[in-house]
């Protein structure tokens, strides 16, 4: 059975919630082969490639292939698996085979839906300079000429950015003259005399230029429109206090960005003339939930402005903001990869909020997985409603997101919270081998309903009840267990018994192994797997010697739809902590995302977070270095520092050298 989990990723579950098969978002089979050779033949490239040990199921030459002049191609290649892919590029990327002139390149090619979500080089950044004029004022007094200064300097007309300053120098019009600087060309001088109280008589104009339509906006896109398709087009609000216009134009592919760039520096007769800057543009796009957004927008708005203010060449932008869709998709835009990733870094601190921590790690206690816990938190929520509290069972943490000044009093309810629950012990009482089903006797149910399932609830895999409570408590779940078992043990132990309840089941459910479980009886102990992750879930009839697995349509049957999602996903997890080898947990704290290690010099970049990977490395991207510089950084200077050292010496050496490199623990 194939299901999806965490969005991005699918599995594939068998019998017990055993999965078989999973496929991560950078999960890929298929490479691209460039700078082969001329002539070179299928069967020749199959056998070079399955030399690396795995099975090609596919090739797929380039349009002519080996036909065209004898000019070198590239293929599309399929391999059997993932791990084959990754073989063939790490083993073949560089190599000179098959007589090429030079090496081959060789690169993974990653599913769509992996491509959507990496870095886009299909925008640009263009900037004109805004012709404006320049006007002097006349006065008799320093003190009115003074005034005027304090008046008209940062006055913004219509979207033109005032600057004035006392001036002397030619034009000279009268004793104390004073110059406005960045109108706009066709400014009404009769204006000027109303807003800054000066005579007609007592105004000069400096050279004339002309008036640029909309700041030259409409102009400027028109003129870019002539090179491809435009998806979007972002401008920056005026007032423009430096003069400069400056906008964002995204194209339809990363071709038309690239073509457009050719008109940097060129003089455009649409914009009088003025010279054009265009600069390459990196953009990324950040999904936001909505329910998210409601309470971080106006953090979100103040960091638009900062970008708009102090990042001339970057904008935060939303290209689309339709209400219909649960999330709301930013756009980063930067000329480098450093302000980029700087942008995305601040807008995930205001995404994710704040984690609730105890020490080093989380904040948790398992009564928050429990309706009682939930109920509690609920009421925090009721009571802080200008924050989003976000409780995560499985990876077992709370995070707040909102206003920091408003965190503070939710967080610390729930410290209180935790607090109260922690105060009280936990005791354990042992259940039979044979008979786990003692959980859901009859007078263990009327004990949970008594205490509530945060003080009494089963540990399947070491098979014993847990006890949040004071002696009394103990003592009286000892006694409920006593009873349970002396009066199962006195039935007669037929397969056509509850193996749980050990009573007639109602209603009956039938496994396949022949054994019949009450249908609620058998939603309780799968839902209880979420919590204890101990797979495959087996059934355990006939005294606890069967111990078949679960079917999955059974399961679905019995179970509420959060019960099989909280399952599948704890299913998941529990494997991918067990495989080591096989997949890796994204940099980023607390993300719930997992990749497979990839090919050297590649970036993959996580859908969830957005954080930019090296798959080979194992860490967050290394822009600029190669993963062989990496490896040489680490293991190359510990290895310099060694020469000649005795055994005693690389003891010391390798603990100083760990702090040096980590930091003082």
């Amino acid at each position: 059975m194939s299901c999806p989990v965490h969005k991005y990723i699918k599995i594939t579950l068998g019998p017990g919630f055993v999965i078989q098969d999973v496929t991560t978002h950078n999960e890929t089979r298929n490479l691209v082969i460039d700078n082969l050779p001329s002539g070179t033949k299928k069967d020749a490239l199959v056998r070079l490639l399955e030399s690396f040990g795995g099975t090609v199921v596919a090739v797929q030459m380039s349009s002519g292939g080996a036909y065209e002049g004898g000019k070198p191609f590239f293929a599309r290649v399929q391999m059997k698996s993932h791990r084959e892919a990754i073989a063939v590029a790490n083993g073949l990327n560089g190599m000179k085979a098959l007589r090429c002139n030079g090496e081959l390149f060789v690169r993974p090619e990653l599913p769509r839906a992996a491509i959507r979500s990496q870095v886009s080089d299909s925008s640009i950044r263009v900037s004109w300079t805004l012709p404006t004029t320049s006007l002097y004022l006349g006065f008799d007094t320093l003190e009115g000429a003074q005034m005027a200064v304090r008046t008209a300097d940062g006055y913004d007309w219509n979207g033109y950015w005032v600057t004035a300053s006392i001036y002397s120098g030619i034009p000279v019009v009268k004793e104390y003259d004073v110059r406005l600087s960045g109108l706009p060309p066709n400014v009404d001088h009769e204006l000027v005399c109303k807003r800054f109280g000066v005579h007609r008589t007592d105004i000069m104009r400096d050279k004339p230029s002309r008036f640029l339509r909309g700041f030259g906006i409409p102009q400027a896109k028109n003129r870019l429109e002539g090179f491809g398709r435009i998806v979007g087009f972002d401008v920056s609000p005026a007032p423009y206090k430096d003069g400069v216009v400056r906008a964002w134009c995204h194209f339809e592919t990363p071709d038309i960005a690239l073509a457009a760039r050719e008109l940097d520096g060129i003089e455009q007769r649409c914009l009088n003339d003025e010279k054009i800057a265009i600069s390459r543009v990196y953009s990324l796009e950040y999904p936001i939930r909505r329910t998210v957004h409601r309470h971080i927008g106006d953090a979100i708005s103040n960091l638009r402005e900062v970008v708009h203010r102090f990042l001339p060449g970057c904008l935060l932008r939303i290209p689309d903001h339709n209400k219909r869709q649960d999330t709301i998709t930013f756009e980063i835009n930067a000329e480098d990869s450093k302000s980029l990733l700087d942008i995305r870094a601040r807008l995930a601190d205001i995404v994710q909020g704040e984690l609730v921590m105890d020490g080093n790690g989380p904040l948790w206690d398992r009564i928050l997985s429990t309706p009682f816990g939930a109920d509690r938190m609920n009421s925090i929520r009721s009571s802080n409603r200008e924050v989003l509290i976000v409780v995560r069972k499985l990876q077992s943490f709370i995070r707040v997101i909102g206003p920091p000044e408003k965190r503070a009093s939710a967080i610390a309810a729930i410290r209180q919270l935790v607090a109260t629950f922690q105060r009280q012990p936990v005791h354990t009482v042992t259940l039979p081998a044979s008979r786990p089903g003692l959980f859901m006797h009859p007078s263990l149910i009327r004990l949970r309903e008594k205490h509530g399932t945060d003080k009494l609830w089963l540990d399947i895999r070491n098979r014993r009840l847990c006890i949040r409570g004071d002696e009394a408590m103990y003592a009286e779940v000892q006694t409920a267990v006593y009873t349970a078992n002396k009066e199962v043990h006195s039935h007669d132990h037929s397969r056509t018994l509850c193996p749980v309840c050990f009573d007639e089941p109602t209603p009956s459910v039938v496994l396949s192994c022949g054994d019949v479980y009450c249908k609620e009886c058998l939603a309780g102990y799968l839902a209880a797997g979420a919590e204890t992750r101990h797979f495959p879930l087996r059934c355990f009839g006939d005294d606890g010697k069967c111990q078949k697995p679960i079917p999955l349509h059974v399961a679905q049957d019995v179970l509420q739809d959060e019960q099989w999602d909280l399952l599948v996903a704890a299913a998941f997890n529990t494997h991918v902590v067990a495989k080591p080898d096989e997949f890796r947990f994204c940099p980023t704290p607390d993300c719930q995302q997992v990749y497979r290690p990839g090919a050297k010099d590649t970036v993959y970049s996580c859908p969830e977070c957005l954080l930019s990977i090296c798959p080979y490395c194992e860490v967050e991207y290394h822009e600029g270095s190669t993963c062989d510089d990496q490896s040489y950084r680490i293991n190359g200077a510990f290895d310099e520092a060694s020469v000649g050292l005795q055994p005693y010496d690389l003891l010391a050496l390798s603990d100083a050298y760990v702090l040096g490199v980590y930091g003082d623990f």
